[in-house]
């Protein structure tokens, strides 16, 4: 009895994870139009729109964060449209760049797990 009641729990949770990861990879579009605050995704064009409180996320880590002029070691993979302004990110390495001004920050760990859950990335 025990053993089914375990396994039923293990089934559960396993279809909820398979659930909650098909809400999250459904938000994204492929429309190909720019958000106006949102995010898009380099490997195939696709956007996602922010909620507000991604938005809100997002505008934190860029105030957070201490921008300097550099040009990043690392490509970007996904371009945020925020507040009128374009920066590139990549997700491996948590690092934002604004072309239009050349400054670049790279996020806290807690901040970069934040903006990659935005992404629906692990």
């Amino acid at each position: 009895m025990k053993k089914a009641k375990k396994t039923s729990i293990i089934i559960l949770t396993l279809l909820l994870l398979i659930i909650l990861s098909a809400c999250s990879a459904a938000r994204w579009q492929t429309d190909g139009n720019t958000p106006k605050e949102g995010v898009r995704r380099n490997e195939d064009n696709a956007i996602l729109i922010f909620t507000a409180e991604e938005a809100t996320l997002v505008r934190e880590a860029w105030k957070e964060g201490r921008w300097l002029e550099n040009i990043p070691n690392c490509a970007s993979d996904y371009i945020f449209y925020l507040d009128g302004i374009e920066v590139k990110y990549h997700a491996a390495c948590g690092t934002f760049y604004r072309p239009d001004n050349g400054q670049t920050f790279t996020l806290k760990e807690a901040k970069w797990e934040e903006i990659n859950r935005i992404l629906a990335l692990p």
